[in-house]
């Protein structure tokens, strides 16, 4: 990750894993589910000044705030730049792309499959996605521990049940898979 983000600043990608990108056929894109930076609506951030007292109207958002760093760009904004960054260097060879939303069991109230999680948390990066000739992906749910062990109701429960079942995966479709699915998927050992 560390070496993702600092290609990100520097526009420079460290050797060894250019050199993985341009051989590889598979790659496995991780994203924290619950961690998702989303991105402010220009109707936020006029209701902010609006509460701060300044009027929207007239107002010129500067190029760049002094504040702000790469860590505070969205989430699916930093990683539609990674995938077309992979995608440039790879040129038109062809490319198998599994997205993983880790700590997939703290969504599982959305009622939504991975799809369309991922169609409506990260739509810049599922349109991009879509819209890549030489490019397959897929996307997978995936709970390694099955909750939150920092919730001491949680953990009770979770510590009861052995750790080979608590970790589970869904498929795009939500349909259940065994944890091996996003790595043979993106290996093109299954369909």
């Amino acid at each position: 990750g560390e070496l993702l983000r600092d290609g990100m600043a520097t526009r420079h990608l460290d050797e060894q894993l250019d050199q993985l990108v341009a051989g590889s056929n598979g790659a496995i894109l991780f994203v924290r589910a619950d961690r998702i930076v989303a991105a402010e609506t220009l109707a936020d951030f006029n209701t902010a000044l609006e509460h701060a007292g300044q009027p929207a109207e007239g107002a010129t958002a500067p190029e760049r705030p002094e504040d702000w760093e790469l860590a505070l760009a969205p989430t699916q904004v930093r990683l539609a730049d990674a995938v077309q960054e992979l995608l440039r260097r790879r040129g038109s060879a062809p490319l198998r792309l599994a997205l993983v939303l880790s700590a997939w069991d703290t969504q599982s109230e959305t009622g939504l499959v991975p799809l369309q999680w991922a169609q409506r948390r990260l739509a810049l990066l599922t349109q991009l996605l879509d819209g890549q000739e030489s490019l397959e992906w897929s996307v997978f749910g995936v709970s390694a521990q099955g909750g939150d062990f920092s919730d001491a109701e949680q953990r009770d429960r979770l510590e009861k049940i052995d750790v080979s079942v608590r970790a589970t995966v869904a498929h795009a479709d939500g349909s259940e898979g065994g944890v091996g699915a996003p790595v043979r998927w993106a290996l093109g050992l299954t369909p």
